[in-house]
């Protein structure tokens, strides 16, 4: 009887324990304790984490992301601004296209400069950016384009789809086509699109300027 209530009031503490680590703040990354939400999502990515998806509730969002190592962070995002930064159980990160697994240790992303822009009026308005694509294997899974004002994170699904998500919006599906090394798709009734074949970026942005 004695080894039973020991085992017991074992168990009770690792759960307990468990559920505050899924609580506590994760201690590397609290200095992003205000950081307007584009922001503080170019410095999750150069920390190493990947975004998984993006939940709202009232007037906070809450994002889930993944580093390399498969552990779960949650972001609350409130008025625009990050307003907590904790530990979150793995099942937070399944979903969504995301998974919480090892088999984020052997993604790999490929970086480059670029041009990219919207049309507005029926004119392209053209910007530098920035374009990181995440492949597991061979396969591109998801895309982060950083425009001078605005990260879009796009997650590629099958056939023509794409789940497009910006800070403080719910993901939207979109259709995408791509033409002579441009990637297009639509948002909230405005075309975006980017030069997405590296070399056809690199040859955009030797004839482009600011």
């Amino acid at each position: 009887m004695r080894v039973t209530q020991i085992v017991f009031a074992g168990i009770v503490a690792m759960s307990v324990g468990a559920g505050l680590f899924a609580q506590e703040p994760v201690s590397n990354l609290q200095d992003l304790i205000g950081a307007k939400g584009s922001g503080g999502e170019t410095q999750m990515e150069q920390r190493g984490y990947t975004w998984i998806r993006t939940d709202k509730s009232g007037g906070d969002a809450y994002s889930y992301w993944q580093n390399r190592h498969g552990n779960c962070i949650s972001v609350r995002t409130s008025d625009g601004r990050y307003a907590s930064i904790v530990h979150a159980p793995d099942f937070d990160c399944k979903g969504g296209g995301g998974q919480a697994n090892s088999e984020h240790v052997h993604e790999r992303k490929d970086e480059f400069q670029t041009v990219c822009g919207v049309i507005v009026d029926g004119k392209p308005i053209r910007f530098n950016c920035k374009v990181v694509d995440f492949y597991e294997g061979h396969q591109k899974t998801k895309t982060t384009l950083h425009f001078p004002d605005l990260t879009l994170r796009l997650k590629w699904q099958s056939g023509d789809q794409v789940d497009v998500h910006s800070e403080g919006m719910n993901v939207q599906p979109s259709r995408y086509w791509v033409s002579e090394g441009e990637t297009n798709f639509t948002v909230s009734g405005k075309r975006y699109f980017y030069i997405s074949d590296p070399n056809e970026a690199s040859r955009e942005l030797g004839t482009y300027a600011d």
